[in-house]
């Protein structure tokens, strides 16, 4: 697996300068976009807790914290299913109420 779109894993204080001004973008997007995310119906509940956990340590280091390719994966996760259709309001009334 490469990490070609992924900030490095690295500590923040062993990075090059140009990596570091890289690292603050990419975790200034991150945390816009989780904060997007969180609330949508189309994330479970443990997808949520990751959101609001990313969301803590990206503000609490402010986006030098380093995020694993564990926590890439589960990202990259919850950006297939962000990309899903939503249900439709009216099928998930449906179904609430067993109507055809």
């Amino acid at each position: 697996m490469t990490q070609t779109h992924d900030p490095t894993t690295m500590r923040y204080r062993d990075l090059p300068p140009q990596a570091k001004l890289l690292r603050l973008e990419v975790a200034n997007d991150l945390l816009r976009q989780f904060q997007y995310w969180r609330g949508d119906a189309r994330l479970n509940a443990w997808q949520e807790g990751f959101l609001a956990n990313m969301v803590r340590r990206l503000r609490e280091t402010q986006g030098k914290c380093r995020i694993s390719e564990k926590e890439w994966v589960k990202i990259r996760e919850i950006q297939v299913a962000m990309e899903a259709d939503l249900p439709d309001e009216m099928e998930c009334y449906e179904e609430s109420f067993g109507e055809d």
